[in-house]
């Protein structure tokens, strides 16, 4: 079972280690130093940003994070997936990663993905997964 929280401040050291962890690092290529995290996460906590950012506990635990954002609101993004045929302006994305390296492989990120909102729900045209680790 998982569970879903809203990320707030007191949460930032925590996601400045996750963020710091080698194997976070190999997908999540921002940097991590605990002003960083304050720059990007805060307006996000505050509501001044579009992305919503969810902390996941698993058994009682935090174990990871996932955020949502609607592709248009992304640019840069939008125009990655329309040079690739798909017409993303409609579409939300999600990023999650799992800070804590024992779970990796028992299928908390599949839960994750599946339990989070549903993007049908919104009006949204589809969701587009693609991982890709940093070279």
């Amino acid at each position: 079972m998982i569970s879903f929280r809203r990320l707030t401040e007191c949460d930032f050291d925590m996601l400045t280690t996750w963020l710091g962890s080698p194997p976070v690092q190999t997908w999540w290529r921002s940097p991590h130093a605990r002003s960083d995290v304050e720059e990007k996460y805060d307006p996000r906590v505050r509501g001044e940003a579009p992305t919503e950012v969810f902390v996941v506990g698993h058994r009682h635990t935090d174990v990871g994070i996932i955020q949502r954002y609607r592709i248009a609101d992304h640019p840069p993004w939008l125009e990655i997936l329309a040079d690739a045929g798909f017409d993303a302006s409609r579409s939300p994305g999600i990023d999650y990663l799992l800070g804590d390296p024992t779970i990796v492989g028992r299928g908390i990120g599949t839960a994750m993905v599946r339990d989070s909102d549903d993007p049908s729900d919104n009006g949204e045209t589809a969701l587009y997964l693609r991982p890709r680790p940093t070279q």
